[in-house]
């Protein structure tokens, strides 16, 4: 038996043991609400290009849908980061965007590599994970050998 695991318990992981450190991205808030564009999955903070980063996770491919999702996220940011310097010279970088998944879709291979390319202000990247979102509950698994033993 496998129990696939829930997008939001592979979002828990990433945040919980700040993953994205490798990229010297601080994981800041998860479940972001962005007035009408919608819920960031999570909130980082880019330490060494100073600027927000919005991740958007998807625990199989990451497709058109994310990135124009991510996109808009980043659009609805950027202007109200505009809106409140009151037309003074932009005192902040761009946000951008860090689409993370199991696979790339074909149409989305234009797109950087969080790893092997620089990321421009206010563009996207993506980054894909190796963690397997299933769990194998066979007779392998220590708590099944644990529960076994105690019947």
């Amino acid at each position: 038996m496998e129990i696939k695991l829930l997008e939001t318990e592979v979002e828990d992981y990433i945040f919980d043991e700040q993953l994205l450190e490798e990229y010297d991205i601080k994981c800041v808030k998860r479940q972001v609400k962005l007035g009408g564009a919608g819920i960031v999955d999570i909130l980082g903070w880019d330490r060494s290009r100073k600027c927000w980063v919005i991740v958007e996770l998807k625990r199989d491919t990451v497709c058109t849908k994310a990135y124009a999702q991510g996109m808009r996220y980043r659009n609805w940011l950027d202007e109200m980061m505009d809106e409140r310097s009151c037309g003074r010279q932009r005192p902040y970088n761009k946000p951008y965007v860090l689409l993370i998944g199991q696979h790339l879709a074909d149409e989305l291979n234009f797109l950087p590599s969080i790893w092997r390319d620089e990321v421009e202000y206010g563009g996207c990247a993506y980054d894909l994970f190796k963690v397997k979102p299933v769990l194998d509950m066979g007779w392998h698994s220590v708590a099944q050998r644990e529960y076994n033993e105690t019947k």
